[in-house]
């Protein structure tokens, strides 16, 4: 069975799902260290920047990577080989660079919602939190927050 991090904000002891991602999604692997299994933990404003700022670097080294495979690719015409080796070697690079794009692509969209979540979070007005849980469902109750 696929396991799903599951996102909540609560207010008042209500848990309104707001978010699910699957084990292969970006704000899986970001939040699977502060979510329990079957059961819910609040996570923080101040644990959601620490989460933002390391993957807010891994969003420069892939830059910096997709950078580097378009200077790999200039470098590769100016080769002595013969030209189907550079062609070859060409779109090895442009199908690297096609995958390290999309990696990007969901990384910035999900440092743009842990942005929001975190903007959530710190708004000590509203006084609502954000919860976190792996395979929980999305009718979870106060019985379900992990002691």
């Amino acid at each position: 069975m696929s396991q799903y991090l599951h996102i909540f904000v609560n207010k008042d002891n209500m848990f309104i799902p707001i978010k699910w991602s699957g084990r292969s999604g970006a704000m899986y692997e970001m939040l699977e260290h502060y979510a329990p299994y079957e059961k819910i933990a609040q996570v923080t404003a101040g644990e959601l920047h620490d989460v933002y700022s390391t993957y807010e670097r891994e969003v420069h080294k892939w830059t910096d990577h997709i950078a580097q495979l378009h200077k790999d690719i200039e470098l590769i015409a100016s080769f002595g080989n013969s030209v189907d080796d550079k062609l070859e070697a060409i779109n090895d690079k442009k199908d690297a660079i096609e995958e390290s794009e999309n990696i990007l692509r969901e990384l910035q969209r999900a440092l743009a919602q842990l942005d929001l979540l975190i903007d959530i979070a710190e708004d000590s007005i509203a006084g609502v939190r954000i919860y976190v849980g792996i395979a929980c469902g999305d009718n979870v109750t106060i019985n379900d927050v992990e002691p």
